[in-house]
């Protein structure tokens, strides 16, 4: 079960996202904001030093989120799986 519940998740995390964040208009947007913000501190006259702590503080707090994430949609994946068999369980 557990292998199968992997299977499906990967694939959900292959496909479904993907297309998700295609016509999704919240993560559009936040993609978007990303983007703008990215080309000011381009813009910007920081030192090599600087610009690589900023980087480096930017893809910590990034990798964190992405994680969080990861975690949260398998946890719901998980708990959607649970339902479907109890509720399977009940009807017999």
């Amino acid at each position: 079960m557990e292998q199968l519940l992997e299977f499906l998740w990967e694939h959900s995390m292959d496909t479904d996202i993907i297309q998700a964040q295609k016509i999704d208009s919240r993560y559009k947007e936040a993609e978007a904001y990303a983007h703008k913000i990215q080309k000011q501190i381009g813009n910007k006259s920081f030192r090599e030093k600087q610009f690589q702590a900023i980087d480096r503080a930017i893809s910590a707090q990034n990798n964190l989120a992405v994680e969080y994430g990861r975690l949260a949609y398998y946890q719901g994946f998980r708990d959607c799986i649970r339902l479907i068999v109890e509720a399977i369980g009940e009807k017999n």
